[in-house]
C-alpha cells in the first residue's frame, strides 16, 4: 500500500470517530464487553491514535482514564482479549504491544514484522493473537511468551485486516492485493483465497455461528 494511500485511510477514520478529546487522528477503536450486569458502567472504549498512543476511555463520563504510550508511531489497531484482561495495539513501528489495562504498563513489545501493523486480533481464548502487516504477511504470536509461532505467506500486496473465527479454527485476512485468504492457523496454510473485488479488502469478519 502506497503512503499517500496510509495517509488517506489514517485521515478518513479520523474524520468518521471525530469524537472525545485528542489532537491527532483516531485510527482504530475498540469497546470491552460489560464485566456484570451492571451495563455501561463497566464497558471502556480503547483508542488508537496518529499521536503513538492508546488511550482507555470511561463512555459513561467521556473521561479518559489512562494513557498507554510507548509506540513510536501511529497505532493503527487496538483490540480487547475476549476476558478483558489484556489490551493489543498494532502500530507503524512495525510492532505489536500487549498491555495490562488496569495498571496501563505494557508487558510485552512483539517484534517481528518488517513493515507497520495494520490489524490485530486475539483468539477467543487469548492462547493467540494474530497481527497483519504491510509487509505482506499475516504472524501468529504466542501472547505468554512474546514469540512468533507462525508466519503466514501468501498475499501479494499489504495485510490491512486480519480475523479469527469465533472457534478459532480459522483465520481470515484481507489484503491490497484485492483478496480474502483463509488460513488454518494449526498449519499456516492457506485452504482457500477468495477473489472479486476491484479494490483493496479492508476489512474482514466471521459471523459468530
Amino acid at each position: 500500500m502506497s503512503q499517500e494511500h496510509g495517509e488517506w485511510d489514517r485521515t478518513s477514520e479520523g474524520k468518521k470517530r471525530d469524537m472525545l478529546d485528542g489532537k491527532s487522528a483516531i485510527t482504530a477503536i475498540r469497546v470491552d464487553k460489560p464485566k456484570s450486569t451492571a451495563g455501561v458502567k463497566d464497558i471502556r472504549l480503547a483508542s488508537g491514535s496518529g499521536d503513538g498512543t492508546v488511550k482507555i476511555w470511561d463512555p459513561a463520563t467521556g473521561q479518559c482514564v489512562s494513557i498507554l504510550k510507548g509506540h513510536s508511531k501511529p497505532v493503527s489497531s487496538v483490540v480487547w482479549s475476549y476476558d478483558t484482561a489484556r489490551l493489543a495495539s498494532g502500530s507503524d513501528d512495525r510492532t505489536v504491544k500487549i498491555w495490562d489495562p488496569a495498571t496501563g504498563q505494557c508487558v510485552s513489545t512483539l517484534k517481528s514484522h518488517s513493515g507497520p501493523v495494520s490489524s490485530v486480533a486475539w483468539s477467543r481464548d487469548a492462547a493467540r493473537l494474530a497481527s497483519g502487516s504491510y509487509d505482506e504477511t499475516v504472524k501468529i504470536w504466542d501472547p505468554a511468551t512474546g514469540q512468533c509461532v507462525s508466519t503466514l505467506k501468501g498475499h501479494g500486496d499489504s495485510v490491512l485486516s486480519v480475523a479469527w473465527s469465533y472457534d478459532t479454527a480459522w483465520l481470515a485476512s484481507g489484503s491490497d492485493d484485492r483478496t480474502v485468504k483463509i488460513w488454518d492457523p494449526a498449519t499456516g496454510q492457506c485452504v482457500s483465497t477468495l477473489k472479486g473485488y476491484s479494490d483493496p479488502v479492508l476489512s474482514v469478519a466471521w459471523s459468530y455461528r
